[in-house]
């Protein structure tokens, strides 16, 4: 029996401002090289997306993607070196969560047969 571990993380006034939907985004930003290309990839609008990242990097304090302008040929974005890092960190944290919850409940409940 296996059980699904969503970690979300909230400001101080209870909103949610990282969880599976911004983790996609900041790897399809690594993937793609572009806030725009991930956007689309995702079915997201752009100022969605911007939203976002500003979001983040507001509770987080510091940037986790570095934009260049330049328009449709010339821009792109990559993660930092903090958004790598917490990228990282939040899936590890997701599979060590998920890790111990699959042996806690499987301590308790057990499949008829």
């Amino acid at each position: 029996m296996r059980c699904e571990i969503r970690l979300l993380l909230y400001d101080p006034a209870g909103r949610p401002f990282m969880g599976v939907g911004t983790l996609w985004l900041l790897q399809r930003i690594d993937a793609l090289a572009s806030v725009r290309r991930a956007s689309l990839d995702m079915e997201m609008s752009y100022p969605k997306a911007l939203r976002m990242i500003q979001q983040l990097e507001s509770q987080l304090g510091q940037p986790v993607v570095v934009r260049t302008r330049g328009g449709r040929t010339h821009g792109g974005a990559v993660l930092t070196p903090f958004g790598r890092e917490f990228v990282d960190g939040y899936i590890q944290l997701i599979h060590e969560l998920q890790d111990t919850a699959d042996a806690r409940i499987s301590g308790f409940i057990r499949p008829p047969g």
